[in-house]
């Protein structure tokens, strides 16, 4: 259960770092609109994986981790563009 716990809040913290670092990938790279929810997933283990790694937690679950960061990240992202509607 305390991995779980270490997890989420790694998951949360490292959302926004995958938004951005997307956003930059979509600019830099003129990505299309199909994959931008596989690199933001691919964005999010990458990341996801060391931080846990450091926290002493096994990498398997960054693996878990950045798939749940990088889906987040997506559905943040396009769900507050369908609200303002930009």
């Amino acid at each position: 259960m305390e991995n779980l716990l270490n997890i989420s809040l790694v998951v949360g913290a490292i959302t926004p770092i995958v938004i951005g670092l997307t956003e930059v990938f979509k600019t830099t790279l003129k990505l299309k609109k199909q994959f931008v929810p596989m690199t933001s997933v691919l964005v999010g283990i990458a990341v996801c994986i060391p931080v846990l790694f450091l926290t002493g937690q096994n990498p398997y679950l960054g693996i878990f981790g950045g798939i749940v960061s990088g889906l987040m990240a997506c559905g943040l992202y396009s769900g507050a563009k369908a609200v303002t509607g930009k």
